[in-house]
């Protein structure tokens, strides 16, 4: 990495250091409802915002207010004012609006430390999220082999429903052949795309073993989406990093297809990869099938919405019946109008354009892509994640040729 001085104190009190990195992946947990930390979703944001107090207090010079943070934070207040006139019309509890002042610090936090803490939290996500996955992958094992283990079962209506074993999640409504993975997370898919970013940050480097527990994770998410952005990031890193990319963009792409192939034609295409994954890339009336981000209710009250003029601002009362069981980017214009998601797409390239790199732009894409399925544009898990992933790109070096 070419990066600036060393900040002593960041590098020598570990304690700090440590309790810092642990408070921001709390909240990231928080964000994207993984296992303990969303049965206590206020308690672990509090615990979080407690921890980066300390950490402000123990270790001086972490923060920095150059013109580059100074303006990614006015742009952030900005949409996070924003996003909470947007949804406090929807939700007005108290609790909800505490946890969106406590996200917000903790957003300010990350954008104000210096570059050298934004790269040292990508490689800290990296190891942490890996961990999370070797544990849940043991479970997941035990599980298959059919050795009991204690659970709790959680049924949160047409969002969410399954079992909590504790080491990793089974969704109840699973009925594959071989049970979809999704370690702490609530879907396949939320692990899927943070694996891949993740993926494309450490550029598919298999000499680290927390890239080969994210891709074995990703494949055995049999994510649409996941597999989607996997193909799409692997690709990409390809071509960046890689003196002889066409060659070898060549041999990954024939690699892909004879999967498919394989997929289509084993037991006449009656296998886990080919029902989960590749026959829901086919096409129908100009549709793919896997496309199930929305409900017909919803596209039929979607278009009564972008012809009212609340679709400039986002909803203004209850969120209705008919969002329900839906996602996407069509969503997050309900919930936030058309101003919410240019402000958003806004601050994203905003960002880009002051960390600006080719990879950067890359995964700036594969970012847009995937809040395209989901929309997450402000869970702070994925969000915190782009922050940091763009100064972690300009100061990369590239690999030499392979």
């Amino acid at each position: 990495m070419e990066l600036e001085k060393p900040i002593s104190q960041y590098e020598t009190n570990i304690i700090g250091r440590r309790i810092f990195k642990f408070s921001v992946l709390l909240i990231c947990f928080a964000s994207m409802r993984m296992s303990f930390a969303y049965l206590n979703l206020y308690l672990s944001y509090t615990l979080g915002c407690i921890g980066l107090i300390f950490f402000l207090f123990s270790i001086k010079g972490v923060l920095i207010s150059n013109q580059k943070n100074i303006l990614l934070l006015i742009y952030f207040y900005i949409i996070m004012l924003y996003a909470a006139y947007a949804r406090t019309t929807i939700n007005t509890s108290i609790m909800w609006i505490i946890s969106s002042i406590m996200s917000t610090f903790c957003g300010s936090v990350i954008i104000l430390c210096k570059d050298e803490i934004k790269c040292d939290l990508v490689q800290w996500f990296t190891k942490a999220l890996a961990i999370v996955l070797c544990i849940s992958l043991f479970g997941w094992v035990l599980f298959l082999v059919d050795i009991p283990l204690p659970y709790r079962i959680y049924d949160y209506g047409t969002l969410y429903s399954y079992k909590d074993f504790y080491l990793f999640r089974f969704c109840l409504h699973d009925y594959s052949l071989i049970p979809r993975f999704t370690s702490w997370f609530s879907e396949p898919g939320h692990l899927a795309t943070t694996c891949t970013f993740l993926l494309f940050l450490n550029r598919f480097d298999f000499s680290k073993w927390e890239v080969k527990i994210m891709l074995i994770s990703v494949l055995i998410s049999f994510s649409l989406a996941g597999y989607i952005l996997l193909i799409a990031a692997w690709g990409l890193t390809i071509f960046l990093y890689n003196k002889y990319r066409i060659r070898y963009l060549i041999v990954f792409l024939l690699g892909v297809i004879s999967i498919t192939i394989i997929a289509i034609s084993y037991n006449d295409g009656d296998n886990i990869l080919n029902r989960l994954i590749v026959s829901r890339m086919e096409f129908k009336n100009g549709e793919m099938v896997g496309n199930n981000r929305v409900t017909n209710n919803f596209e039929i009250n979607y278009q009564r919405y972008l012809a009212s003029d609340k679709s400039w601002w986002g909803i203004s009362e209850d969120e209705p019946s008919w969002l329900w069981a839906s996602a996407g980017w069509k969503r997050m214009i309900v919930l936030y109008g058309k101003v919410g998601v240019i402000l958003f797409l806004s601050f994203y390239l905003f960002a880009l354009l002051l960390w600006h790199s080719p990879s950067g732009f890359c995964f700036f894409l594969m970012f847009l892509i995937a809040n395209m399925v989901r929309d997450y544009p402000l869970r702070e898990f994925w969000l915190f994640i782009y922050i940091v992933s763009l100064p972690w790109l300009k100061n990369l070096k590239h690999l030499k040729s392979t």
